[in-house]
């Protein structure tokens, strides 16, 4: 739950392939009320305030240019929908790119109705390794830790090539992806996630998997 209030002290146009957009800079204050679920935490304050910068955006038919994606990739899917799973996700820009290894559930809430809450950790590992032969991307997360574990994600079904431009941080790249869809999944240790809150998390060690691949260039 939430109610905010922003005092706007200025305003600029913005960026649209089509449409058109207003971004309002200023303070926001009001209440919000997190439910988390968990028993014994509660997040809420009455009279928040939140560091700048504080914006508001009032779009009409506003498209933005298309934002630069990262190579990314999924294992232990396919399950039921409160099963961990396992992912991965590069961040940065070319050429100094970070790569992150997660395993994450999703756990619905009583109330309100749809709410759902995300458990689980995330750590900065290796960059996945592309098998072009063997068309396999082999991913980790740590030794020990937060996060750990060790897969193969191959034999993919789906083979989805894309090109197209985009843009991030202000400059334009042309965005050369492959999807690799309709995978399996395989770890040679099983991946974990141990949180304080959530306990341990644990990834089927066999399933379905997914990645992609993806380039930029000036």
């Amino acid at each position: 739950m939430r109610k905010f209030r922003t005092s706007p002290t200025s305003h600029s146009a913005g960026t649209c392939s089509a449409g058109s957009e207003t971004d309002y800079l200023g303070t926001l204050t009001g209440s919000v009320t997190v439910t988390t679920g968990l028993k014994g935490l509660k997040l809420s304050d009455a009279k928040a305030t939140f560091s700048t910068p504080n914006s508001l955006q009032v779009e009409a038919a506003c498209v933005p240019p298309l934002a630069c994606s990262f190579a990314s990739w999924g294992g232990g899917l396919g399950a039921s929908k409160t099963a961990p799973v396992a992912a991965g996700i590069a961040a940065g820009t070319p050429g100094h790119l970070v790569h992150f290894t997660d395993v994450t559930r999703q756990v619905s809430l009583p109330a309100p109705a749809g709410a759902t809450r995300t458990d689980g950790a995330e750590v900065r590992a290796t960059a996945p390794v592309f098998n072009s032969t063997a068309k396999s991307l082999t991913v980790k997360g740590l030794a020990s830790g937060m996060v750990t574990g060790a897969g193969v994600i191959s034999g993919a079904k789906l083979v989805l090539p894309g090109t197209e431009t985009c843009t991030l941080e202000g400059t334009t790249y042309t965005q050369t992806s492959t999807a690799y869809d309709e995978a399996s999944w395989k770890s040679s240790t099983q991946f974990v996630a141990s949180t304080i809150l959530t306990g341990t998390l644990k990834v089927a060690t066999t399933g379905a998997g997914e990645f992609v691949n993806i380039t930029l260039k000036k």
